[in-house]
């Protein structure tokens, strides 16, 4: 019975344990390609562009096929690391969230 009752750790209540465990699941499950657009993204991306606008600049200054820039956007969009139009949702400027601002910084130390 005593361990049903047990309190959880104090560690787990914390908010920076559940920023910490989101960065380090996210540095160890994103590709090395979709780690190189988040970093390109937050470096250089200052003006809003749609997605598809974007696909086209990184794929031509990275050197990466346009369908495998678009389907790694469109990963880090299905993460939420991302916003971006999609099919409901056309013309929005793309743009990283909180989160991908936050994963970017802590990858590349910005």
């Amino acid at each position: 019975m005593r361990v049903l009752l047990r309190k959880r750790p104090k560690h787990e209540g914390d908010g920076d344990y559940w920023k910490r465990m989101f960065l380090k699941w996210a540095s160890a499950h994103l590709t090395k390609r979709q780690k190189e657009l988040l970093f390109y993204i937050y470096a250089n991306c200052k003006e809003e562009k749609t997605l598809t606008s974007l696909a086209r600049e990184l794929s031509e200054k990275l050197e990466m096929p346009l369908s495998t820039v678009k389907w790694n956007l469109r990963a880090l969009r299905n993460y939420e690391l991302l916003e971006a139009g999609d099919k409901d949702s056309k013309n929005k400027p793309c743009r990283l969230t909180r989160a991908g601002e936050e994963l970017a910084r802590s990858l590349f130390g910005t």
